[in-house]
């Protein structure tokens, strides 16, 4: 239902507004909260379409608008690339379009000219069926299923080849990007009991800049901090998971890899549960001091 409304939405925004609106009153609460949701999922998606295409464009890539009936062609002959016959015989052929083929065509195409991509990608969406519409934003967006991407990559194994080497890097790099942020974990968890104990010893204000660094550099910490080599498209993601595919059957650097996550995981959790362990022996010292009857804390002002 929100995919009709979304492929509305593509050529006349007013009238799916009034669509939206009609079915929102004959809906129940619970349906009417799942419709909202998914329409709000799919229109997400076709921003990140947009956006990521405009992204892929190499330093030589393409500045000039295109003409409509350059999109228009453009757009049919990849359709037509994209576009099988299914059935026969015995039954009534009908076409079938491969849409995580168009995906990677409309990526190859970013590349050098992301302007024409873009266009092309609007102009399809609006004249195809609402769920290959909404399935074609969803993979550009970068959300690609499993089968899909795997399938792409044996269609296209230059770049699944391409993709297996960067999930390759990629794995080292996340490894790395764990120790990063496990260490980072750590040296906040140790400037929390550094404020710890300040407070305890009555220095408010060198308790409140440790805190106030440790919280710092927990926020840090929260993000990743070693970037990954992204994927141009679909085929490069399905080689980076035939490539994960590989490391599990061949117990190779997947052995090696899943060990470092493992312990890296470990770290950060240490690190996480550490400035409570701090904050609860803190009280505990508190609570100790109060019973001998001298002070537990100078207060601010």
């Amino acid at each position: 239902m929100a995919q009709h409304v979304a492929a509305i939405a593509r050529t006349n925004p007013a009238q799916a507004e009034a669509v939206q609106s009609k079915l929102l009153d004959l809906l129940d609460a619970g349906d009417q909260s799942r419709f909202t949701e998914d329409l709000s999922k799919i229109s997400s998606q076709a921003v990140g379409a947009d956006k990521r295409l405009a992204g892929l464009g190499d330093g030589n890539a393409a500045t000039t608008a295109p003409t409509g009936t350059g999109v228009r062609e453009k757009a049919d002959a990849l359709l037509k690339d994209a576009t099988s016959q299914t059935g026969g015989l015995f039954s009534t052929a009908t076409e079938q379009v491969n849409t995580a083929e168009l995906a990677y065509q409309i990526e190859t195409l970013a590349v050098g000219d992301p302007t024409l991509a873009r266009a092309v990608r609007a102009d399809l969406s609006a004249r195809l069926a609402p769920d290959n519409a909404a399935d074609l934003d969803r993979m550009l967006s970068g959300d690609v299923g499993f089968g899909e991407a795997i399938g792409t990559a044996i269609s296209h194994p230059v770049d699944g080849m391409e993709g297996a080497g960067k999930g390759l890097a990629n794995g080292f790099l996340s490894v790395g990007d764990l120790l990063a942020r496990g260490s980072t974990y750590q040296a906040a968890a140790e400037q929390q009991q550094m404020a710890g104990w300040q407070g305890l010893l009555g220095n408010e204000d060198a308790a409140r800049q440790h805190s106030d660094l440790a919280e710092g550099l927990n926020d840090v910490a929260g993000k990743p901090m070693v970037p990954t080599i992204p994927y141009d498209n679909v085929a490069q993601a399905g080689g980076s998971d035939i490539e994960t595919i590989a490391e599990v059957a061949l117990a190779g650097k997947g052995l090696v890899a899943g060990t470092a996550k493992a312990l890296a995981r470990t770290t950060v959790k240490l690190a996480d549960e550490l400035p409570i362990l701090v904050r609860t022996t803190s009280d505990d010292l508190v609570a100790f001091r109060s019973k001998l009857g001298g002070p537990t804390r100078r207060q601010s002002p």
